[in-house]
């Protein structure tokens, strides 16, 4: 899971397999939100914000940006379910980048 402090900030994820493709997913957690197994955090009612969807992710690295428009908590899935014989090994990194205010050069303040 990661955390959005301040809205307009920018997830970024970056990831690979050591072979084959990997199903990903990214969804915001609502006020609505239950948990539903606390040994593995899994939550009901998760807001989607990119499908789970099948990637090829090896031999290259998958990026994904997202920019969050509102603050609270967002979760990164991966799923290896569609392919029962394979194994995988992930490798990931998440980012989050706060908006920063530019000023304008040309202002008179």
């Amino acid at each position: 899971m990661v955390e959005v402090e301040e809205p307009n900030s920018i997830i970024f994820c970056g990831f690979s397999t050591t072979s084959y493709d990997i199903q990903f997913g990214f969804y915001k957690v609502t006020p609505i939100s239950e948990v539903s197994s606390e040994e593995e955090i899994h939550h009901n009612d998760l807001e989607e914000i990119f499908p789970q969807t099948k990637l090829e992710s090896h031999p290259n690295l998958v990026k994904v940006c997202f920019i969050a428009k509102d603050a609270g908590i967002y979760k990164v899935l991966w799923n290896n379910d569609h392919s029962w014989f394979k194994s995988k090994t992930l490798t990931y990194r998440i980012s989050v980048l706060k908006p920063v205010m530019v000023s304008d050069p040309n202002s008179t303040s």
